[in-house]
């Protein structure tokens, strides 16, 4: 961890030195023009291709620059999380981001962040993030909770070039590493390599359309080890849940095939994109993408030396598409965005067998698919952003609403258990800028209501058992957690309040404050509320 910490400090370093010129301008006076103003959700909703997978489209930026500098901290306390959550964390963070036009052909962009997370009384999943992963390894029994920390750095960059009048191409990077570590036994120490390289280009085929193309490609590596470092008389147990939490227990020893050894969980996946944009009149204007991910990976270890356990391979399919419509000075935005995707993962038949004299290898004798999984989901919004004075908005209203489908088999033949998880929520939130004396003054509210329903479980045969087969071991506590989590009637309601103040050369720093209370209805197995409060310091310029 020494080399982390390192890490950290230059991360750290680096970003409140960007913090300075905020500071440095603060006595420069004060200037009170709406056009030193600036709002980057605006500029993001405004035009569709700045949040598009095609970094080409970063010649749309409708200013030549604008930058962010953030340190930021979050306290969240409450029972109604998920089975992998903390019920008492904070975060701590720092960010910068970038916008800057070279010149009427070249744009560049850039993001650095880091987080420094740390949570109490956490169990459940060793991943980083379960949700990724087409299987999971969690604590069993539900007793050995403890503290977990997590240090994330994120970077990236992109480029767009306009290389004739007709054609721009772009390129970019997007990089994730961190660090997550359980400090009870069973610990786990995990760490994560994520990298995304992308390309792409856009071509006008008149004054009016706009087509482009991308691709990405990405490869994420979560390391993970498990040890003890307590009394390492006891017995330890891990769940190997390969879905909806059925799956096997396994004790920690040298020779345990899933927690034994430090193991990495690979996926690679490839990603074409198509975009065209259409502005149907000076005040219209619609934006089409469709995209797909194709992905497949493995956990274990390949070759002589280890065991490869499990290999998966998935399917992603998304659209997205975006109207805004400019009326003197309002925008409204509507976006519709819906995807599908499939999952299936397979765990390798296999035997060690020693060799003569030395040494042992492994024998693979086929594979048994253990998990089918689907997902659909679907989301609505619509967006309206008025008394526009240059690129910001004195009012702004969102409202929207999210769908989700989850359905998923996993066979121990000739045992099963199916799932199936349906969710839902509705979301209203308003702002409201007023500009005094070169001050300004932000308000937010907004409010959800969510629900969902489904089934948690269906246990079923694919062929009478005879009485050598055993059942699959079923993890009850995390499998109704995340049911009720993901379904259970819930409301929410938050608001956050910024100050900023317009300085000289475009320099505005700003302090903002927020909170977020949810509750939750009906609740056996969680926690029935949650609340977080949110802080940060930045400046725009």
């Amino acid at each position: 961890m020494r080399v982390t910490k390192k890490i950290s400090k230059y991360w750290i370093t680096g970003i409140l030195t960007t913090l300075l010129p905020c500071r440095g301008l603060l006595a420069a006076g004060t200037q009170q023009q709406d056009s030193i103003w600036h709002n980057i959700e605006y500029i993001r909703q405004a035009e569709a291709w700045l949040t598009s997978r095609n970094t080409a489209g970063l010649k749309f930026l409708p200013l030549n620059k604008l930058s962010e500098v953030n340190l930021f901290a979050e306290k969240a306390n409450g029972t109604f999380v998920n089975y992998h959550q903390s019920g008492n964390s904070y975060t701590l963070g720092a960010m910068t981001g970038s916008y800057f036009r070279l010149n009427p052909q070249v744009v560049f962009s850039g993001k650095v962040l880091y987080k420094d997370f740390q949570g109490k009384n956490m169990g459940g999943s060793a991943f980083i993030d379960p949700y990724e992963n087409p299987i999971d390894i969690a604590d069993y029994p539900n007793n050995t909770k403890g503290t977990k920390k997590q240090e994330y750095y994120f970077l990236s960059g992109a480029v767009s070039s306009e290389v004739t009048s007709r054609l721009t191409l772009g390129g970019g990077i997007d990089y994730t590493a961190a660090n997550y570590a359980k400090t009870r036994d069973l610990r786990h120490i995990n760490t994560l390599f994520d990298m995304t390289a992308k390309t792409g280009l856009i071509y006008r085929f008149g004054e009016a359309v706009y087509g482009g193309v991308t691709y990405h490609y990405r490869r994420r590596v979560e390391d993970i080890k498990f040890g003890i470092y307590g009394n390492t008389d006891g017995l330890y147990l891990s769940f190997i849940s390969f879905g909806a939490f059925s799956g096997r227990t396994e004790a920690l020893t040298q020779y345990a095939d899933y927690t034994g050894e430090k193991k990495p969980l690979v996926n690679n996946t490839h990603s074409p994109s198509l975009q065209l944009s259409i502005q149907i009149n000076p005040s219209l204007k619609l934006f089409n993408e469709i995209s797909a991910d194709i992905s497949s990976g493995y956990f274990g270890t390949k070759g002589t030396s280890g065991v490869l356990l499990t290999e998966h391979e998935g399917r992603q399919y998304h659209y997205r598409g975006v109207l805004t419509r400019r009326r003197h000075q309002s925008l409204h935005s509507f976006s519709l965005s819906a995807g599908y995707q499939s999952t299936s993962n397979l765990e390798n038949v296999f035997r060690k067998e020693e060799l003569p004299g030395s040494g042992s290898r492994i024998v693979y004798y086929g594979q048994n698919e253990v998990l089918d999984r689907q997902i659909l989901e679907a989301s609505l919004r619509y967006s309206l952003n008025t008394e526009i004075y240059g690129i910001a908005p004195r009012w702004q209203f969102n409202a929207g609403g999210n769908f989700y489908n989850r359905h998923q088999t996993v066979s121990f033949y000739p045992f099963y258990r199916k799932q199936t998880i349906t969710s839902y929520d509705v979301s209203i939130q308003g702002s409201r800028n007023i500009i005094h004396k070169g001050n300004i003054y932000g308000i937010t509210l907004q409010a959800a209501f969510g629900s969902g329903g489904g089934t948690a479980r269906n246990d079923g045969y694919y062929a009478t058992p005879s009485e050598s087969q055993t059942l699959p071991v079923s993890m009850e506590t995390y499998l109704y957690n995340e049911y009720e989590y993901l379904t259970a009637t819930r409301v929410s309601a938050g608001g956050a309040f910024r100050y900023s103040q317009a300085q000289k050369r475009g320099i505005i720093p700003y302090l903002q404050a927020g909170y977020q209370y949810i509750k939750a209805f009906n609740i056996e197995y969680t926690g029935n509320q949650h609340h977080s409060i949110q802080m940060s310091v930045g400046c725009t310029f």
